[in-house]
């Protein structure tokens, strides 16, 4: 028996993948989706009122499993991915980009994790760059660091993750049009709030980048929208994120050593705002949340003691920033750099 006839019985995976004047690309990204191993598949490709050759280069790759949708004119990529929600038949639905690659066990493992995993609503993988760039991204893999890592930056690579269908129709889940080039970190917040989220560990896609992705051509209108989408977090510990604050919580989480004095003070007066905050609005759950921001807090003193006694000082004013008393191992450690204002 052929490998598509054992699968036939496996959950249908609808694979989404819109496209915009996409004849560059689009030919190998759409063989990348019908050579995966898993065969139980229907390719939703929406054409979008492309102007170039994408339409000849879609309907001459003959493939049963192929449902062709052509907008008689550009509606955006939101309506067209909403569309796409829509029409969608599969149990699931794995978002793909026309200008990407998957790799050949993608859907088969994202598959198997969700089957395994039904408390998990949404799942991303790890991916490589590939085009004028090249370099592993790698996002967190458990719900509680991916809506912590939401805090400063989107926790998904949009056209890695795989949406389990059911989650949105019940609770009626689209794209939101208001934001616009940050649309999908929007709706994993929305989606946080009902299921839980994942990514799996593993480089599963490569992603295309290229002087046309929407990071480079609409970069001010996706910073705009995506803090305001990340001030929506704090709101839900009760905090008032500016945009000074944010960056300071990015840079924190990113190891940036150079923080200045007054900066330092700032982080430790907004970092206790968010852990206060979150008792009552419980973001995050409290005593995972305190004990992360508790070790970034070290961590940062620790990467400014050329700052000297100011750093040891501004590392205790704000005790509750600390869950548990230091080790006499690590406080020793920490007063030796202070004293030597060794920097890293």
């Amino acid at each position: 028996m052929a490998d598509n006839e054992v699968q036939i019985n496996l959950p249908l995976v609808t694979v989404l993948i819109p496209v915009y004047n996409g004849e560059k690309y689009v030919q190998t990204a759409l063989k990348s989706i019908l050579n995966q191993t898993y065969k139980n598949l229907e390719v939703l490709i929406i054409n979008d009122g492309s102007t170039d050759g994408s339409h000849q280069i879609i309907v001459s790759t003959e493939d049963e499993r192929i449902r062709y949708v052509h907008n008689k004119k550009n509606l955006k990529l939101i309506t067209t991915l909403n569309l796409g929600f829509d029409l969608a038949k599969g149990k699931y639905i794995a978002r793909m980009d026309a200008d990407d690659i998957a790799e050949p066990e993608r859907i088969a493992k994202q598959l198997e994790f969700m089957e395994s995993n039904p408390e998990i609503g949404i799942s991303g993988t790890w991916f490589k760059t590939i085009g004028n760039r090249n370099s592993i991204g790698k996002y967190p893999a458990d719900h509680n660091s991916i809506k912590y890592t939401a805090l400063y930056q989107c926790p998904f690579l949009h056209p890695s993750v795989m949406i389990r269908t059911s989650v949105l129709r019940n609770h009626r889940f689209y794209y939101d049009s208001e934001y616009p080039h940050a649309e999908d970190f929007e709706l994993w917040g929305r989606m946080a709030e009902v299921t839980k989220m994942a990514n799996i560990p593993e480089v599963l896609m490569n992603y295309r980048h290229h002087e046309s992705n929407i990071s480079a051509l609409e970069n001010p209108t996706q910073r705009k929208n995506s803090s305001l989408i990340k001030q929506s977090f704090y709101a839900q510990m009760g905090v008032t994120a500016t945009e000074n604050d944010m960056d300071l919580f990015e840079k924190m989480n990113h190891q940036v050593r150079t923080l200045s004095t007054d900066e330092l003070n700032r982080l430790g007066k907004m970092l206790t705002s968010c852990v206060v905050g979150n008792r009552k609005g419980k973001y995050l759950y409290p005593g995972w949340f305190d004990q992360t921001i508790a070790a970034k807090w070290l961590e940062t003193c620790s990467n400014h003691t050329y700052y000297g006694w100011f750093i040891w000082q501004t590392y205790w004013k704000f005790s509750g920033l600390r869950v548990k008393p230091l080790s006499v191992k690590s406080t020793v450690k920490f007063l030796i750099k202070v004293l030597l204002r060794k920097k890293q």
